[in-house]
This record gives structure tokens, C-alpha cells and sequence, in this order.
């Protein structure tokens, strides 16, 4: 049990033991998260649990809840089935209380999706260039960019802005997928890729450090990517996600990078 939840259910007890006596602890269910606008926070929903009544008198019980954020108390003897939360964190739990005891806590996830690491290449490159966040198996994979059926998949890609004669040196750029049809290097002619927001290189050591992505400044294109630098993405669709580059091979066109999303839809929080 909570040691937040003890005093307020010793209160509750007593009174209710004066009047009437509840059996059975109530079930949370349907728990669930969707981010505030800003994307700076969640509003955490949870299913009513109706009172109990006891049989004697006709009372029945209102039962309370606990929030706590991985493993710390947010907000005690809340009444509603809702709550905002503005304080960042990965795992919410929710308890619901009374004379009869203390529910098991109904548990969701707000972390960001497990970092992965890839191996993509330049446009023209041996490999698959494409990166995409999967919303659904809630993974970041990567893809054949020059095969334009994986365009429905693919946020944004690696580029040397240059056509195929051109080989794999020079400056390399992150790129959202729309631009794809400008790239001298593309030949498909195929339009309808996805468009997708880049923000410049993140002050941050690696993707690790990142905990909340900006709200602003996102553009179509990252400039001059270098080796250990982080970037914020924007999806056509709202969800946020990073990109480390964690090396860059102009002799192959080979880039290794790290990658993560936020599988709530517009929030910030990584």
C-alpha cells in the first residue's frame, strides 16, 4: 500500500465504519493518456467506479484517487476520473480508495519508444535511406527510398544534394521526405511523400539527454549534419521524435544513427 494513501484511508474508515461497512474494493480500468495542447503535459482518464452501497440505511461510498508519477505521489483524494499533468515522467499509476481498501493501480506508459540504431545511406546510397516512426508497432524503422511505394512510411531521409555522378561526398542534409522531388539525386518523379519538421542540431550531448523536444523552429531541411549531433523531428501527422547521427561514411554514403518517437500523438515529452 501507498504510504500517502494509509492516513487518508484510516480517515475514510473510521467514518464509514460509524454507518455502514463496504465489502469489495473496486477495479480501475481503461486507463488512458492524451497530450495537452502545447504537448507539454497528458490528461490521464480512468473509468468511473460507481459507489457502493452497503445495504444498511441506504448509504452508499464515493471513492477516492491517487496519482503518482514513476513511483511519486502527484495528487491525492482526487474525486474526478481525470487529471492534467503538467510534471514530466514516464509511467503513470492511478489507485482508487476506500473503506473497503485500496484498488491494485491501473498502469499506463508515457516513455518514448525504445532507442534504435540503424544503419541508413545517402539517397543513392547501397542501403535503405528512408527513416520512419511506425506509429503502430511503435518503432522507428527504415526504408528504400528510391522505391516511392514506401513513401506512405518514410518522415525524412539523408542527402548529399547532389545527383548520382556527383558520388557520396560533401555536405550531407536531413531532409523531410516531400523534398525528396527536388533532390538532384532523385529520379522517380514521384510526388506525395510525406512532409515532415526538422529542427537544427539540438544543444544536447546525445539523444539520451533529451527529455522534452521544442515546440518551435521546426523547417523542412537540417543543414551541414555532423557526427554526434541530435535533431527534433515533426511528423506530418504530430508526433515528435530523434535523430542522433552518430557517424557518417561520404566514401559509401553510409550513415549509423540512433532513433526514438513519442507514440502520443503531439506530445513532447521523450
Amino acid at each position: 500500500m501507498h504510504k500517502s494513501i494509509k492516513i487518508v484511508f484510516l480517515v475514510v474508515g473510521a467514518i464509514f465504519f460509524l454507518s455502514a461497512t463496504f465489502d469489495v474494493a473496486p477495479d480501475i480500468a481503461n486507463i488512458s493518456v492524451v497530450a495537452l495542447s502545447g504537448g507539454d503535459g497528458v490528461k490521464v482518464s480512468w473509468s468511473s467506479i460507481a459507489p457502493y452501497s452497503s445495504g444498511c440505511w441506504g448509504k452508499t461510498e464515493e471513492w477516492l484517487y491517487a496519482l503518482y508519477l514513476d513511483g511519486e505521489l502527484v495528487a491525492d483524494s482526487l474525486e474526478e476520473t481525470e487529471y492534467d499533468l503538467y510534471e514530466y515522467g514516464h509511467i503513470i499509476e492511478v489507485v482508487g480508495f476506500g473503506s473497503a481498501g485500496e484498488t491494485d493501480p491501473a498502469v499506463i506508459s508515457i516513455a518514448s519508444t525504445p532507442i534504435t540504431e540503424l544503419t541508413v545511406y545517402e539517397l543513392n546510397g547501397e542501403g535503405p535511406s528512408g527513416v520512419g516512426f511506425d506509429r503502430v508497432a511503435k518503432h522507428v524503422a527504415s526504408y528504400t527510398m528510391t522505391d516511392s511505394t514506401n513513401r506512405d512510411d518514410i518522415d525524412c531521409y539523408f542527402t548529399n544534394w547532389l545527383d548520382y555522378s556527383g558520388g557520396f561526398g560533401g555536405l550531407y542534409y536531413l531532409a523531410s521526405a516531400n523534398r525528396v522531388i527536388y533532390d538532384p539525386g532523385y529520379s522517380g518523379g514521384v510526388t506525395g511523400w510525406r512532409s515532415t519538421g526538422i529542427i537544427e542540431a539540438l544543444d544536447v550531448s546525445g539523444i539520451e539527454d533529451v527529455e522534452v523536444v521544442p515546440a518551435l523552429g521546426y523547417a523542412s531541411v537540417a543543414d551541414s549534419v555532423k557526427a554526434g549531433e541530435t535533431f527534433a523531428i515533426l511528423t506530418q501527422d504530430g508526433y515528435y521524435g530523434l535523430i542522433q547521427v552518430m557517424d557518417i561514411d561520404t566514401i559509401n554514403g553510409q550513415i549509423d544513427i540512433k532513433a526514438t518517437f513519442q507514440p502520443i500523438q503531439q506530445l513532447r515529452w521523450m
